[in-house]
Formats: C-alpha cells, structure tokens, sequence
C-alpha cells in the first residue's frame, strides 16, 4: 500500500502538527525521533507500518508516546529517552510509553532512559525480542496481553516488572534489576533466570506455566509469593552468587497450590530467613526441599496429598503445623532449633513423616493439641524429655497429664513399629509416667493397689534402669539383715547396748554373719542351711516377706536389661 504521508519531511511536520491516524500506511524510511521533532506534550501514532527501523533518541518525550496497531518490522529502539510526570497531562493512558496492539521484530530499550512514568506493551502485541539495557521507569515495565517469540532480555534497571497474560516461546532473563516483580497468568516455553535483582516488596507468581527451568541467584528478595503456579521444570533458588560477589537474602517464602514437576530447591546456605509460610492442598504436587536455613518462623498448614516434602539441616527458631494431614512425603533431615524455640504441633496429623538426626531435644517447649504422630519414621532423634511437653488446649491437670500419655504411646508404637526397641522403651517408660501422674491427680481415683503398682514400677524407672533397682534391693536387704540377726544369732539381742563393749560385739557378730547376708540376695534359699536350726516364726515370716520383695526386685532388674536386649 502507498504511503499517504510521502517523505520524512512530511511525517515529521504531520507529527509536530498533531497524532498520526494511519489506514497501515507503510513508511520506508528510518524514523528517528529527536528533541527537534518533540514539541507536544504528548503523541498518538497509529496504524503504521515501519519498514525501516524506528529510533526514540536523546529526547525527553514529555507526557508520553503512544503506538497503537503499528508494526515494526526492523524493530523498535529507546536511547537516552526521558519523560516528565506533570500530574496535569492529558495523555489519556496515564503512562511514559505505550505499545499497544503492535508488532514486530524487536523492543529495545538502550542506554540511559528514565521515564517517569510507565512503559506499556499489552493488548494482544507480538514482538520477537524486548530488551531492557540500563533504565529508570519510576511506575514501572509492563507487558500485558502479548506475546514475544524469542526472549525477554532485562539488564541493569531501577523498575517495576509487570508480566501479565502473556507468552514467551522463548527466554526470560533478568539481570541486575532493582524493583518488585510480578508475574501473572504467563506462559514461559523455555528457561528463566534471574540474577542479582533487588526486590523491595515482593516477587510474585500467580497461575503461571514455566515449560522450562526456573532460577534465582545472588538476588536481594523481601518476599516471594507463588500461587497456583505450574514448574514443569526444575526450579532453583540459590541464595549466594555463584559467579561473584553479591550479597543475597530472602526474608519470606508463601507458597500454595503450586506444581513443582521436577522439584524445587530453596538453597539457604545457612542464612536467614525470616519465615517460610506453606498452604497445602492435594493440588500442591511435586517435590520441595528446603535446605540450611535458619528460618525465624515456619508456618504449615493444609493437606499434604501428592507433595514430597524436604527440610534439610533447618535451625528453626519457631514452628507450627496447624491442621495439618500428612498422606504423602515429609522429612526432617539433620534439623535443629536455636534457643528459646518452640515447636507447636496442633490438630495434625503426621501419617508417616520421617524424622532423621532431628534435634527435638534443641526446642525450648513442645506445644501440642490434638495431633497424631504414631506412624512417624525416627532415625538416630535426639529426643525432648517430657517436662518440655505442653497441652495446649484449656483443660485439667489429669486431662493433661493423660495428652502426655497419649503422645508417649503413640511414639512407643511408632518407634516399635519402626524397629527401634530402645526409643520405645523409653517412651513406654513414659507413658507409665504420666499413666502414674494422671492417677495421682485424679485424687480418690487413685486406689492404693494401683499406688502400690506405680510405685514399684517406678524403682527401675518403668523399665529403663536395672541399676536403680539393684541398689535398692542391697539396702533394703541389709534393712532385713539387721533385722533379723538378733533373732538367730545367740550372743545379741534387740535391747539396747549398756557399754562400748556391747556395741563392739554387736559390730563384731554382723561381721561374722556375713554370709547369711550374702545368702539372703539368693530367692530360693534353704531356711535352714541360712539361719542354722532355729525354730522362730517371727524369723520365718521376714524370711518369707524378703523372699517375696527379693523376687519383685529381680524381676525389675530384669526389665531393667531388656533396654539393651531382643527381648
């Protein structure tokens, strides 16, 4: 189609007299627009086509440039290009630059632009190539609505980046940006990388495809936010630069109904992290592994369905699991707390979460409230002692004291189950404990058979300790011995002594009757070989009473033994 503007002379003049409405005019000349073309406030250009390339150069364009329905078949080019932001323009799109339902070869905006106010592609544009070398765009670079076939290609910027309804069969690479991020409803082909860029407020993802790797490097970010996004790929957040010397952080992590295909690693390296926030849902899927963060407050939630969950050496300074149901993958891997930390474990349900070298023993109090731990998997826990257990929930002190109970059980059935003998007889140790503290605080409940049970289930620690035991046993022999040698023996009695010479008899005769001490550890001893022909009922009833708590405290030495034995 012929031109109806012939000649740069004529296109430049139509241009200074006012906006350019074209009917896909073409213009086969190079359009460079300079401080001596600009002198409006703002321009309309639309329905052109530009077979040569187009150039914005070292002019401040005032309130704005507008292209609308135009193709640049050499591309579009921004050099030293600057705006003013006069609140009282009347450039009816409220922005620096705007592209909108236009085409062509590339966008690029070079060296030393500072808008101030946005730069817009949307309403269905399609370029093969944008990039962004060296700018400042105070309201931000938007692209929405449009297509690029190539790549997206950010280095050095101080903007907003704004990504919405959009598709890139190419790359996404941003290098070295400095404002907040978000990508929305976008579909990314290939990979995406971004290094060194400096989030204020927040990266944000919302129902995004990513068809190719995803990663994060050497970045600055105060929040990442990903919502209902698809990673088809792997994705990789590495918190450190890998290529230099950047500082990197990320204080906060919210992630819900994400697809993470081929997993995704958040890499710490030991730094700080102030909280990790985790909203489940059977649409969560994939695999996450967090690994060496020291996290301030970690926050799960939701059901665990088709997620492969991972903490790796994580120092955690708070945690809480609020309903939560575990039907797939969780692990705790060499995981610890720092100090003054508590673990907050409420109406949850682990299923068969798998805690391997967990520092239980670091947090400062464990809060629980209506939760199920007795398919969990334990390897090499160092675990808490029971006086850091809480119940939460506002009830008595038996009702207390019965959670404690309820929680040992299931650990002794989960560690059983698992294997490990030892662990579970610590935890039945402890659940006879609490079993004992829950009678005692049920005050008439607690009947003197079962005071008498409890107490002598408590001289071997409920099974833990054959020492304790066998000690006592030795003291309350020695009880009985002292007992009962005035009444075999023939040169004392139970009166008192009258002279050091009594005492020193008496000292003399338990010394001389030691082997009838000795015999007495002996449950089946003949009573005559012991004590000689004596014919005392008084003797024989404490030689049967002895016998009976002699056999007792066998039999809890034994139990005793079992910690360290199969059976």
């Amino acid at each position: 189609m012929a031109s109806i503007i012939s000649g740069e002379e004529n296109f430049y003049k139509a241009l200074k007299n006012g906006h350019i409405h074209g009917d896909g005019d073409e213009i086969d000349f190079e359009v460079t627009i300079s401080s001596s073309i600009v002198n409006w406030n703002y321009r309309i250009i639309e329905n052109l086509i530009f077979n040569k390339p187009v150039s914005i150069n070292q002019v401040d364009i005032k309130h704005g440039l507008i292209f609308k329905h135009c193709e640049f078949k050499l591309g579009l080019v921004f050099n030293e290009v600057t705006s003013s932001d006069d609140q009282h323009t009347n450039n009816p799109y409220n922005c620096s630059v705007l592209i909108s339902k236009c085409k062509g070869q590339h966008i690029f905006l070079g060296y030393k632009n500072k808008l101030q106010r946005s730069f817009i592609i949307d309403s269905n544009s399609e370029f093969d190539r944008v990039s962004v070398n060296t700018a400042v765009i105070e309201r931000g670079f938007k692209i929405k609505d449009s297509t690029i076939n190539n790549i997206l290609d950010i280095t050095r910027g101080d903007f907003e980046l704004e990504l919405r309804n959009t598709t890139i069969d190419g790359n996404l690479r941003v290098e070295t940006l400095k404002g907040d991020i978000s990508i929305l409803r976008c579909k990314i082909k290939e990979w995406s990388k971004f290094w060194n860029v400096e989030c204020p407020t927040s990266f944000t993802f919302n129902d995004n495809v990513f068809n190719g790797t995803f990663n994060i490097e050497a970045s600055r970010i105060k929040g990442l936010f990903i919502h209902r996004d698809v990673f088809n790929k792997k994705f990789e957040l590495e918190n450190r630069d890998l290529h230099g010397a950047n500082k990197a952080n990320c204080d906060q992590i919210f992630i819900t109904e994400a697809k993470f295909i081929e997993g995704a690693d958040f890499n710490g390296l030991c730094l700080p992290i102030e909280k990790i926030t985790l909203r489940l849902s059977p649409s969560f899927e994939g695999i996450v592994n967090f690994d060496n963060w020291k996290v301030d407050d970690l926050q799960v939630s939701g059901i665990n369905q088709n997620l492969k969950l991972l903490f790796k050496r994580m120092v955690f300074r708070f945690v809480l699991f609020n309903n939560f149901t575990n039907y797939s993958d969780l692990s705790f891997d060499k995981c610890s707390a720092t100090s003054n930390s508590p673990l907050n474990l409420s109406n949850s349900d682990f299923g068969s979460a798998r805690f391997n070298e967990f520092d239980l023993a670091s947090f400062d109090v464990i809060r629980i409230d209506n939760i199920s731990l007795d398919r969990i998997k334990a390897s090499n826990v160092k675990w808490f002692d029971n006086n850091k257990l809480e119940i939460v929930s506002n009830v008595s002190e038996q009702d207390k004291q019965r959670g404690i109970r309820e929680i040992s059980r299931q650990l002794k059935h989960a560690l059983s189950s698992s294997g490990n003998q030892i662990d579970s007889l610590l935890f039945k140790a402890r659940e006879m404990e609490a079993y004992r503290n829950e009678l005692k605080s049920s005050g008439k409940d607690y009947k003197p058979s079962d005071k008498i049970i409890m107490t002598v289930s408590q001289t071997n620690n409920f099974g833990l300790s054959w020492w304790k035991p066998t000690w006592i046993i030795f003291l309350i022999t020695i009880g009985f011995y002292l007992v009962m040698l005035p009444i075999f023996s023939t040169k004392i009695n139970y009166t008192l002594a009258s002279s050091w010479q009594d005492v020193s008899s008496t000292l003399s005769e338990w010394f001389n009757n030691l082997d009838v001490f000795w015999q007495l550890f002996n449950p089946v001893r003949k009573f005559s070989s012991t004590y000689g022909e004596i014919d005392s009922g008084w003797l024989q009833f404490l030689d049967l009473f002895h016998r009976i708590i002699l056999g007792v405290f066998i039999y809890q030495i034994i139990r005793g033994f079992r910690k360290l034995t199969n059976k």
